[in-house]
């Protein structure tokens, strides 16, 4: 009927194709995110001499970064949490935002504009939150512990955490036989 070794082969395949499809959806998942920007003097030049350092306050924890040619940096597996940016280059006064929160899997971008002056002298960046996400075509939200304590999960069904989020309209969740996501995706609407 089938070749000798043609089920065993067909078989091992299936397999291969379900662990690779189970691995991508590993892959989309993180637990951190990222903070990027751009140094730029008055005049707007990129200023590419300038550590970055990426401050936790909860700890206390300093994060150094380099600029490339183009000013930017980029600070990636930023653990959640509250965080100020600050910028010490020669000839600039040192720049520092105001703390700013980091959420699971979101970007954050802060941008500085250096004024000249001494290093001892401290400028502090500040601005309003952005209207529209920069750095990411991403849709996320961090649902609050106390919401999820509080949501009245029919049947322990997770999927009805997506209605806590004000992004969405309708919510799709593929499913395979065996109840391990395959695929959870969010529509705007």
């Amino acid at each position: 009927m089938y070749p000798e070794g043609f089920l065993f082969k067909a078989r091992t395949a299936l397999l291969l194709a379900a662990l690779m499809t189970l691995s991508l959806t590993v892959f989309g998942q993180t637990s951190s995110g990222e903070v990027n920007g751009a140094i730029v003097d008055q005049t707007g030049a990129a200023v590419s001499a300038a550590p970055v350092k990426l401050i936790n306050q909860a700890t206390g924890i300093e994060t150094q970064a380099s600029l490339n040619k183009d000013g930017r940096f980029t600070f990636v597996n930023v653990k959640p949490g509250i965080y100020l940016l600050r910028v010490e280059a020669q000839g600039f006064k040192t720049a520092q935002t105001q703390a700013f929160n980091v959420a699971v899997n979101q970007t954050v971008t802060k941008d500085f504009e250096l004024t000249v002056g001494d290093v001892s002298q401290t400028v502090e960046v500040s601005a309003g939150g952005e209207l529209v996400e920069r750095s990411s075509v991403e849709l996320g939200a961090v649902i609050s512990e106390r919401a999820v304590q509080e949501l009245p999960l029919n049947g322990r069904n997770f999927t009805q955490l997506l209605t806590l989020t004000s992004r969405t309209g309708r919510s799709s969740i593929f499913m395979t036989a065996s109840s391990i996501p395959i695929f959870a995706g969010l529509h705007t609407s």
